[in-house]
Order: structure tokens, then sequence, then C-alpha cells
């Protein structure tokens, strides 16, 4: 029995056009959720009482400085919360400044054509909205920095650069950079003097960033400068540490001393690990 070579053309033109309209669906489908956590981001923070709490929120979530974070809801005030986020989370993933992601999105280009032109995976946005926005909705269990918590328990968890940003938000949130100072001086063998230099000459480092590079010169015998300028260009903490063989182990003892020492500011720190 012979088909017919038309019968046979139709056949193939439905099923691709099919197929097409089902790749279609799906792809207007992932949109369409993307879209709607977005909004519930957004939706979340209008309900959370108090915008810097929300921003606070968003810097612990994305690692991105709380005072850049202000500087974006400053600059425009009519991005919405889930805008601040996914333009932390672009600039996070690669270390180019996030002003630009957004006022490339207030522009009129998508979050998913941002992320596809800067090699980000579009599920890396969906699982940091999930993050702020269970945050946002639940701030005691999902740990924000909204919370009470110790501040000697914060580097149990987490990768280095996750603690650096905790420290350095600690910081802030005492003013107390001097003692911060002192106890990475002190925890560190680098001269309090050289310290002050550091955090001076890389202000947007922070003291956690000052004594992570603080740790690896002492480990290392090289000049914290050199570790700092490597953190500016791009490379992580947790890749810097894990290229010069230095553990975890080294980092959180002094960790939990500088929290300690801004927590109740003592004038001596007691040293550890060296």
């Amino acid at each position: 029995m012979r088909i017919p070579i038309l019968s046979l053309l139709t056949t193939a033109l439905v099923f691709t056009w099919g197929n097409h309209t089902v790749l279609a669906q799906n792809k207007n489908n992932q949109n369409t959720g993307f879209e709607q956590k977005a909004t519930a981001v957004n939706q979340a923070a209008s309900t959370r009482g108090g915008m810097d709490n929300v921003l606070r929120t968003i810097s612990t979530q994305t690692g991105l400085p709380q005072d850049q974070v202000q500087a974006l809801r400053s600059k425009h005030p009519k991005a919405g919360a889930s805008a601040i986020v996914l333009s932390a989370v672009m600039a996070n993933q690669t270390k180019k400044p996030a002003e630009t992601f957004l006022q490339s999105h207030l522009e009129g280009k998508t979050w998913e054509a941002i992320a596809s032109e800067n090699h980000v995976p579009i599920q890396t946005l969906n699982q940091q909205l999930d993050q702020v926005q269970q945050a946002l909705n639940n701030p005691q269990a999902a740990g924000t920095a909204t919370t009470t918590t110790q501040p000697a328990t914060t580097a149990a968890s987490g990768n280095i650069d996750q603690k650096v940003v905790a420290l350095n938000q600690a910081v802030q949130r005492t003013g107390n950079m001097n003692a911060a100072l002192h106890a990475i001086s002190v925890e560190t063998g680098v001269p309090q003097d050289q310290v002050q230099t550091l955090q001076q000459n890389h202000a947007d480092a922070g003291a956690g960033g000052v004594l992570i590079a603080s740790v690896l010169a002492d480990e290392t015998k090289q000049a914290p400068e050199t570790f700092l300028q490597t953190h500016a260009s791009g490379k992580s903490w947790d890749t810097i540490a894990s290229d010069n063989k230095v553990s975890l182990e080294k980092f959180d003892l002094r960790i939990n001393k500088v929290q300690n020492a801004i927590g109740s500011a003592p004038s001596t720190p007691t040293p550890t690990g060296r």
C-alpha cells in the first residue's frame, strides 16, 4: 500500500507545528512563573513593613552590600524589590555593577534576555527570588539580618563569601569598625596601622574582606594586599582560599572572634589559632 506523498508532508508539518506549539507554551509557562515570582517578591516587600528591613533582607540574601542596595533603591525609586534582587544576583554572578543590569531592565530588556547574554542560568534567578520571598515572609526562619541571631554563631554555616557579607553587615549595624580592625590585627598578626590602611584602600571589601586577606597573609606569608586585589578583580574568597590551600577552619575561629569583639567591644580580644 502506497501512502500519498502529500499526506506524509501534511503529517510532518502538523507534527512540527505541534512540537513548536508545545515548546512555545512551555517557554511561556516558564516566563509566566518567573513573572509571578517577581510579583510575589514585590508584594511581600510591600507588606513586610519598612523598606530598610526589606533592603537589609535583599543584601543578606544576595550578598550585595547594603549601601549598594540602598543606592539602587534611591536612584531608582520606582524599581520593585524584585528588580533590585535580580540586579544584585546578576552582579554577584558576573562581578559587574548591579546598576548596569537594573538600568538595562528599566530600559525594556527582559531578565531572561539579560541572564542569557551574561551566561547566568535563569534557574539561579528563580532560586534567589524564592529565597528572598521566603526571607521576607518568614524572616526568623530564613535567618535574615532582621533576626536576633547572635554574632558568634554566624560563622557556623555558609561559605567564606557569605560569612564576609555577614561580618560586614554586623560591623555596619554596630558601628564598631575600630574594634573590628583591632581584633583583626590581634587575630592575624598584621599590624593595626596596616589593617587600617587596607580597609581605607579597599573600602568595598569591608572589615570582612580585610580579615580574610589578613588570615590568608598569616597562613601563606604573602602580603594581604595581594589577596584583596585578587578578590577585587573578580575571584571569590572561597576560590582564593582554595587556591592557596587554606582550610575553612582557619577562618571560622577568627570570624567568630571578630564578631564577638564588635558585639562586646573588648579592648584586648584573646588571640586564636596563630
